[in-house]
C-alpha cells in the first residue's frame, strides 16, 4: 500500500504565484510612511521605502506578484509616531 501522492515542483518550472495588494490610508505626512515585504530567507522582496509615497491622507493600493510562499510584511514610520489619523488602516489582500 502507498500513502498520497504529494505534488513535487519541477526546478525549470517557475514557481506558482500569487497577487497581493497592500492597502494603506496614509495620514498627513506621507513621507514618513514606507513598508517593506521580505520571504522567509530574509531577503526583501519589495521595498518600498520611507519617502515613496508624497499625497496627505490618500488610500494607497499597491499590487504585487509573489511566488507562493511565506512572506513578513512590516509597515514603517520614519518619525515614530505612527499613522496619525484616526481612520487610518493598513491591509493585505490576495487579488
Amino acid at each position: 500500500m502507498t500513502g498520497p501522492t504529494i505534488g513535487t515542483l519541477n526546478p525549470t518550472e517557475p514557481l506558482p504565484t500569487v497577487d497581493i495588494r497592500v492597502t494603506i490610508s496614509l495620514d498627513g505626512y506621507p513621507i514618513e510612511t514606507g513598508f517593506f515585504i521580505q520571504d522567509m530567507s530574509g531577503n526583501t522582496i519589495v521595498d518600498m521605502p520611507c519617502g515613496s509615497f508624497s499625497t496627505p491622507n490618500e488610500i494607497l493600493e499597491e499590487e504585487f506578484t509573489l511566488e507562493i510562499g511565506v512572506y513578513t510584511f512590516t509597515i514603517l514610520d520614519d518619525f515614530g509616531n505612527g499613522l496619525e489619523r484616526k481612520d487610518s488602516f493598513y491591509r493585505i489582500d490576495i487579488v
